[in-house]
């Protein structure tokens, strides 16, 4: 669990920088575009969810196990920002 959103940023860079390195430079370019929809809303981290959740079903099959495991939890803890208890309760109803 992070204690705040920026040290999740923060891996989420950190990913998109190792991916580049990688020569996963579409799965990174996917990623970077998320990140660019960050606008201090809830929206954005939407916008950003929606693009990992993308890459993991895109490119995921081509990530090595732990670039894909770590994918998987930073998407994991970002859903966490995006559906908040309330959110999530009303999700659940449908």
């Amino acid at each position: 669990m992070y204690s705040s959103f920026n040290d999740l940023l923060f891996d989420i860079e950190d990913l998109i920088f190792r991916l580049d390195s990688l020569g996963e430079t579409a799965a990174a370019a996917r990623l970077r575009e998320g990140v660019s929809c960050l606008n201090g809303l809830t929206d954005g981290r939407a916008e950003l969810l929606k693009a990992m959740e993308a890459v993991l079903a895109e490119y995921g099959r081509d990530f090595g196990p732990a670039d894909l495991k770590e994918l998987k939890s930073l998407t994991k803890e970002l859903r966490k920002t995006v559906l908040s208890p309330p959110l999530a309760f009303i999700k659940n109803l449908f």
